[in-house]
C-alpha cells in the first residue's frame, strides 16, 4: 500500500526515514540501504548496508531523476557484502511498528523494496510513506527534489553520495515540517 496525503501531526510517532541506491536503476538491482528511525523525535537506530545485487548489471551510469549525484558502490565493494535476503531481517526489525516511512521518492523506494522481496519470495513490506520531497514544497514551498537541497535550504547539512546521510536529511526534514 503506497499512501500519500498530510504528515501524521502526531506528536512524536516513530517513523523510519529511508534512502535507497540501485546499481543501474532497474528496480531489482539494489545496492545500498540507508535508513534511521526516529522516536519522540530523536533517531534512535542507524542502519546503512551494501547490498549485493540479485541481478546481474548491465553497463549504464546510473542517472539520478532528483538532483545531485548519488554515489554507486564498485563491483569490487559490493563483492563481499550481503544479499537482501540476509539483510531484510534486521531491516525488517527497523520498520516495525512505525507509523510511517519517510523518503524523498516514495515511488522509487516502494518499488525498489517490493522488487527486492519479490526476488527472494518474501511478502511484501506495506507502509505508509511520506514523500519528503512534497513535505518541503506544502511546509516551506521548497522545490528541490533532492533531499541534500532541501537541507541546505534549511540550514542542514547532508552529503548525498552517502545513503546513511540521506537518510538523516529525510528524518531532518520530517522533524523540522512538524517544528513549523
Amino acid at each position: 500500500m503506497l499512501a500519500y496525503g498530510k504528515v501524521l501531526w502526531h506528536p512524536a510517532p516513530s517513523f523510519v526515514a529511508i534512502d535507497l541506491r540501485t546499481l543501474d536503476g532497474r528496480r531489482n538491482s539494489l545496492c545500498a540501504v540507508g535508513a534511521v528511525r526516529v522516536e519522540h523525535g530523536v533517531v534512535v537506530d542507524r542502519f546503512a548496508r551494501l547490498v549485493r545485487p540479485r541481478a546481474p548489471a548491465r553497463v549504464v551510469a546510473p542517472v539520478d531523476r532528483l538532483g545531485g549525484a548519488p554515489r554507486v558502490p564498485s563491483r569490487r565493494e559490493l563483492a563481499g557484502a550481503s544479499s537482501f535476503l540476509d539483510l531484510w531481517p534486521s531491516l525488517r526489525a527497523l520498520l516495525d511498528g512505525v507509523a510511517f516511512v519517510a523518503t524523498h521518492d516514495a515511488l522509487f523506494v516502494a518499488s525498489v523494496l517490493d522488487a527486492a522481496c519479490e526476488g527472494y519470495g518474501l511478502p511484501r513490506f506495506d507502509a505508509r510513506y511520506e514523500h519528503t520531497a512534497s513535505l518541503a514544497r506544502r511546509v516551506w514551498d521548497i522545490d528541490a527534489e533532492s533531499p541534500s537541497l532541501v537541507a541546505a535550504a534549511l540550514g542542514l547539512t547532508a552529503r548525498p553520495d552517502d545513503v546513511l546521510s540521506t537518510a538523516e536529511s529525510c528524518a531532518d526534514i520530517v522533524l523540522a515540517a512538524w517544528a513549523a
